[in-house]
């Protein structure tokens, strides 16, 4: 069971360098865990992105989906 699970993070990710590196291969979705915190692509992605998010943060594209956190 994940019931005792605790997911943190610290903040200050680029997440372009994946964006960059799947824009150039056969992507159709990306799924990101991450607290959401860090630096996006200037542009949306061609394939979905789900973004599993340790707090409510405002993502620039995609789905955002509250994991819930220690913050």
């Amino acid at each position: 069971r994940l019931k005792n699970l605790k997911i943190s993070g610290g903040g200050g990710t680029d997440f372009r360098p994946v964006f960059e590196k799947l824009e150039k291969s056969n992507t159709k979705i990306l799924i990101y865990f991450t607290d959401g915190w860090g630096d996006f692509p200037e542009n949306p992605p061609n394939f979905k992105t789900i973004w599993f998010l340790t707090e409510k943060v405002e993502v620039p594209f995609g789905i955002p989906i509250i994991v819930g956190g220690d913050k």
